[in-house]
């Protein structure tokens, strides 16, 4: 029995070793990436105040390009390229601040107003009945992973109990179905947040859609600067992409942006 119970935590043991050890050597150059981060962050707001919105979004994306995203960033960068004038970018951020923390008045709102402001806007691809289903709007999609994978843990947990300890009864039977459906909802919605959003675009600048990936090719439609679309595929550094009414064509790669 005790050569059994070593064998059983041994693997277990050696997992959390090692995340520990990852952890303790991540952690002082993650502290360095926050301090320059900070520093970063700081000079921004100074440039921001003095009315110097270039030298603000430059420093914001120096952040950015250093792997280090947050929905503070990605909003005051919107801010500045709205005070620049660039609604498509401006969008772009707010829409990726809003992803990391949907829940924010101050990023919503600003979002409402920039697409308030951008030529014949559309809802991007919004279906009612999956939001009546789905909890995927005002939440984040790491905030779905993150639920689905604790009811999964605990499916874990209460399987494990079950199979060494024989616990039965209708309780624990009821505990275990309602896990179980939970760690489903959420798994689901986490996927369905993924589909709905899967391609989510911006136009950065007012472009034309062609029907085929050429300079030549005939004109389709106008897509104002700010543009919410769906990139369908990539080809020869055209995207082919799908405006929220259905039409399809092709843009130049550089004309918009994907969140």
């Amino acid at each position: 029995a005790y050569k059994m119970n070593k064998r059983m935590f041994f693997v277990p043991g050696c997992v959390i070793g090692i995340l520990m050890a990852l952890f303790f050597w991540a952690s002082p150059v993650r502290a360095t990436e926050d301090f320059r981060a900070q520093a970063l962050f700081r000079k921004a707001a100074l440039a921001y105040a003095d009315g110097q919105f270039g030298e603000a979004v430059r420093f914001y994306e120096e952040i950015l390009v250093n792997g280090l995203e947050s929905a503070a960033v990605d909003y005051n960068l919107g801010i500045a390229f709205f005070k620049q004038g660039q609604l498509g970018k401006a969008v772009v951020h707010y829409l990726r601040a809003a992803a990391l923390t949907p829940r924010d008045a101050d990023i919503r709102a600003n979002l409402v107003f920039a697409r308030g402001l951008v030529e014949n806007y559309k809802p991007f691809f919004e279906n009612r009945n999956v939001l009546r289903l789905f909890p995927i709007r005002d939440v984040s999609a790491d905030e779905l992973k993150w639920t689905a994978f604790i009811f999964f843990m605990l499916m874990g947990i209460l399987f494990l109990v079950g199979a060494y300890s024989g616990a039965k009864g209708k309780r624990f039977a009821t505990v275990t179905i309602f896990s179980v459906l939970l760690f489903a909802y959420f798994f689901s919605s986490a996927v369905m947040k993924s589909i709905v959003e899967r391609g989510h675009a911006v136009c950065v600048i007012r472009t034309e859609a062609r029907f085929e990936p050429l300079k030549e090719g005939t004109v389709y439609f106008q897509l104002p600067e700010g543009t919410e679309i769906r990139v369908l595929r990539e080809k020869d550094g055209w995207l082919k992409i799908e405006r929220s009414d259905g039409k399809t064509g092709w843009v130049p790669a550089d004309t918009a942006e994907r969140i």
